[in-house]
């Protein structure tokens, strides 16, 4: 179960509605590492949790439920992540119990810090932050 986060960089036209489409910061899933979105491409690039930073107090950021969030506790939910920790090993979908070395293969994984797991390198996970956040492409899913 995830949550996904979007800043608003312009409102919607309130006449006509038309606008205002978000922007995905990323999204946060139980026991993960927050998968930060990078856009090296925008002007200027976003490629670092600075970056957003930078940004996250210039435009309305909400939630996929349409809950706005602040700044403060958008940054919170990126570097304030843990979980309990590891048992002896996940259960898998098929509700049978998989091994570690299963599940980090099935699902692109690596352990990471405090008890989280987090993608490996590859093609949506393109780094691993400082923290508790992973840098992802856009259009993960």
């Amino acid at each position: 179960m995830g949550t996904n986060y979007y800043l608003y960089v312009e409102e919607p036209c309130p006449t006509c509605g038309k606008g205002g489409e978000p922007m995905h910061i990323g999204k946060a899933s139980a026991g993960w590492c927050f998968s930060l979105c990078v856009y090296p491409d925008e002007t200027p690039p976003i490629t670092t949790l600075g970056d957003w930073e930078d940004i996250f107090s210039t435009f309305p950021i909400k939630d996929e439920y349409g809950a706005d969030v602040t700044p403060e506790e958008m940054l919170r939910i990126i570097t304030e992540r843990s979980t309990k920790p590891r048992g002896e090993g996940p259960w898998s979908f098929s509700g049978r119990p998989a091994t570690w070395e299963e599940y980090l293969r099935v699902n692109g994984a690596e352990f990471g810090p405090n008890n989280l797991l987090r993608g490996r390198i590859g093609e949506h996970t393109v780094g691993h932050g400082e923290g508790t956040w992973d840098y992802c492409t856009p259009n993960f899913s």
